[in-house]
């Protein structure tokens, strides 16, 4: 909930208006700005902790509220108030346990309040049922984590495809601009000739001239409208971009938690079954370890070096990005006089473009051997592959053939299970139910 009443709060109309029209980035960009100039006005700061919230940036709302609770002396009902939306925040970044603490939190302060009531029962219901969902296996979590992983590069293409379509519409909305006012700036000196004039037929000369301009003025003006407009839906278009992303964000962290989860049931599954073999271990079957630990061990290096990769082309598109836009300046600049100053200017920005250049050369050259190092452990994972290909046919030579009687007993077994299998389908059918998310159901929505 919002206190946009207060005092300090009528200062900032812009941002209230931002917010109730929906355009929750530059919401948060004016009321953070404020909330760091009067960092004790705890409206203010919650004012701001709502609208990061709004823009999908759980994070930074977290941060704000937690900064609340620990550097202010509140009342209990902003507490409460305070606690419900961290626990809001908690929630959306997957942080299930600290969220079910803080609305149990706010629920001691204030029992009536049926908001925080309702969001720990989805809360509690929701942890329910995925308790009760069958685990994944190891292979179907990486399978999914890839997938995540791929469409995050996605929507980063996206966002930059985005914000370059942006520049361009402002830089079109700044030639219209331009424009308009050259046209304008035309017709009003045509239009003093023409009032100065004698001549009848040099006033109808110039009275067409000045029709002529005034087309081009209203043409101009229309350009520059359209391409406000393109740069708004291009900004939420961004806006859109910076939520799905931090959503797989939170995704991502949760199924590479999955996947440790998934690999340490596997070893304890493994362990498990080494138990319950009487025989010690042949050498065949210590090989057969090896080779395991060694493919694991090249799988998390190369997962490392991808990582790093990925960080490093993260840091390569914001130097461009900036690069673009020192460019941009640059440009700016050549349009305008050329005075001492502008030229001091040129000279840092080229200094300043320079820099972001050999920025980039670095950040490729490290790429470059971070992918030296992924070719490196790519071969020796295949080559670890063929080892346990070769260890898997003697395993099975040594092994031999089963014996009729096992397989019918073994085939007795899969009738069972098949049987139970098919049961379990018939009752998933019955368990699952269609479930609201939480944040939508909340009567205080913020």
């Amino acid at each position: 909930m919002f206190f946009f009443s207060s005092k300090d709060t009528k200062n900032n109309n812009a941002g209230v208006d931002a917010f109730n029209k929906n355009d929750f980035a530059d919401a948060f960009d004016i009321l953070n700005n404020e909330a760091v100039k009067h960092p004790d006005n705890i409206n203010i700061v919650k004012n701001a902790a709502g609208a990061a919230y709004k823009t999908g940036d759980a994070e930074t709302a977290e941060k704000l509220y937690e900064g609340l609770l620990q550097k202010y002396d509140i009342s209990n009902s902003d507490k409460a108030e305070v606690l419900y939306n961290l626990a809001n925040a908690k929630f959306k970044k997957g942080e299930y346990a600290e969220a079910e603490k803080l609305y149990k939190e706010a629920l001691k302060i204030n029992p009536a309040d049926k908001d925080p009531k309702y969001n720990l029962e989805f809360l509690q219901n929701m942890m329910k049922r995925q308790n009760k969902q069958p685990q994944q296996n190891k292979d179907d979590v990486q399978k999914n984590l890839d997938k995540n992983r791929q469409q995050q590069e996605e929507n980063k293409q996206k966002s930059e495809n985005s914000k370059e379509k942006e520049q361009q519409a402002q830089q079109q909305e700044n030639e219209s601009r331009q424009e308009k006012d050259d046209a304008q700036k035309n017709r009003e000196e045509l239009q003093k000739q023409m009032n100065s004039e004698q001549d009848e037929q040099e006033r109808e000369n110039l009275k067409k001239e000045i029709e002529n301009q005034q087309n081009k003025e209203e043409q101009a003006s229309q350009k520059e409208q359209e391409s406000a407009a393109e740069k708004q839906q291009e900004r939420q278009n961004q806006q859109e971009l910076s939520k799905e992303d931090k959503r797989l964000k939170a995704e991502e962290k949760d199924l590479e938690k999955q996947l440790k989860e998934a690999q340490q049931r596997e070893r304890q599954e493994n362990a498990k079954k080494q138990k319950t073999d009487n025989k010690k271990p042949d050498d065949n079957t210590k090989k057969q370890k090896e080779n395991a630990s060694k493919s694991e061990e090249a799988r998390r290096k190369e997962a490392e070096e991808r990582s790093k990769n990925k960080e490093l082309a993260k840091d390569k598109a914001d130097s461009q990005q900036k690069q673009k836009e020192l460019e941009q300046q640059m440009r700016n600049l050549e349009k305008e006089a050329d005075t001492p100053e502008n030229r001091k200017m040129k000279e840092e920005l080229k200094k300043e473009i320079k820099k972001q250049k050999e920025v980039q050369r670095n950040i490729d050259k490290q790429m470059r051997q971070n992918d030296e190092k992924i070719a490196q452990q790519q071969q020796k994972q295949q080559a670890l592959q063929k080892e346990k290909e070769e260890l898997e046919k003697e395993s099975k030579k040594e092994s031999g053939q089963k014996s009729e009687s096992d397989k019918t007993n073994y085939a007795h077994i899969d009738t069972i299970l098949n049987y139970y299998n098919e049961e379990d389908k018939k009752s998933e059918k019955l368990r699952h139910k269609q479930l609201t998310p939480v944040l939508e159901q909340s009567g205080k929505d913020w």
